[in-house]
């Protein structure tokens, strides 16, 4: 899909639905950029904020329900 058709904010609408119906408990979100990975948490953020997002390339052992990462990240920027 183009850049800015919304599949992120429709991600989030469907990750809302899921935890509200207790069909998910925990949502991992991967990038594949670093850029997106922080847009995506910015997203969640304003869009669901009781999800507490968490940004698994910058915080390892935070506690959530929405995890924001790279594809096969290995801890190294």
């Amino acid at each position: 899909m183009a850049t800015g058709a919304g599949k992120t904010r429709t991600v989030i609408a469907l990750t809302d639905l899921l935890m509200r119906c207790s069909w998910a408990k925990r949502v991992l979100f991967l990038a594949d950029r670093l850029a997106l990975v922080r847009q995506a948490v910015n997203a969640f953020k304003s869009h669901l904020p009781d999800s507490s997002p968490v940004n698994l390339v910058t915080e390892k052992n935070t506690e959530g329900q929405c995890f924001l990462d790279l594809p096969h990240h290995d801890g190294t920027d």
